[in-house]
């Protein structure tokens, strides 16, 4: 599921931070469980557009080893419709980003 949603959670957070230099993201699998969760909508909300929502928490940076910015940590909601990658649908994405929350700044400068 992440391999599929790195380039959307990339260009979510250039959108988000204004910078076209995030380049890559980190996961604090150790320390927080839920880096991915994934919701089927219509059990939620029959009104949904898209039948998932995968949220995943990140931390994106820009920058290499050695100057390497970082954003914090941040959760970002995002809609899926499996049914839209295998047919020929033009007028809506496959992927849509719900929401983009800054949960905490970076420690680092």
């Amino acid at each position: 599921m992440l391999d599929l949603l790195i380039p959307e959670i990339l260009n979510a957070a250039r959108e988000q931070y204004h910078d076209e230099s995030i380049s890559g993201m980190s996961f604090d699998w150790e320390n927080h469980y839920n880096v991915v969760e994934i919701i089927e909508s219509q059990l939620q909300d029959t009104r949904q557009e898209y039948p998932y929502m995968v949220i995943v928490t990140v931390s994106p940076h820009s920058g290499g080893i050695k100057n390497r910015k970082s954003y914090g940590t941040d959760k970002i909601t995002f809609g899926i419709d499996p049914n839209i990658f295998w047919r020929n649908v033009k007028d809506r994405p496959a992927i849509k980003l719900i929401n983009y929350q800054h949960l905490k700044s970076s420690k680092s400068p």
